[in-house]
């Protein structure tokens, strides 16, 4: 569980990333 909480957090920070990049 607390494996799948991590790969979702890491993958939201990844979108925000990219999001930022993209700006």
């Amino acid at each position: 569980l607390k494996d799948l909480l991590d790969n979702r957090k890491q993958r939201i920070l990844s979108t925000i990333r990219n999001s930022e990049e993209l700006r």
